[in-house]
């Protein structure tokens, strides 16, 4: 979503909500799909991947082993989060956390 300022003479606000560009995050997003031109939000599908389990093992060795551990499993940052359109049900892009 990008709000635009236009100095003009009445200083009015325009809000124009566009369908981000390969910048993925991990929450549903605007889209286009390139398969059926449906626009609007993308569904996510969350999978935990190689950051959770890092964190996972890594709690685990600082003696977080009493359920500790498993808390970033439950977090959707730390987990690839794949963007589906949910006209079609095809993949429009993915997140991968740490990447930015």
């Amino acid at each position: 979503m990008e709000i635009s300022d236009e100095k003009s003479k009445n200083s009015s606000a325009t809000l124009s909500l566009e369908p981000s560009k390969n910048k993925w995050s991990h929450k549903p997003q605007l889209i286009i799909c390139q398969n059926c031109d449906y626009k609007g939000f993308s569904k996510c599908e969350y999978d935990s991947g190689f950051i959770a389990w890092l964190v996972c093992g890594t709690c685990i060795l600082v003696g977080c082993v009493f359920g500790c551990c498993m808390c970033p499993f439950c977090i959707a940052g730390l987990k690839i989060c794949t963007h589906i359109c949910p006209h079609c049900n095809k993949v429009v892009g993915a997140h991968y956390p740490g990447k930015v």
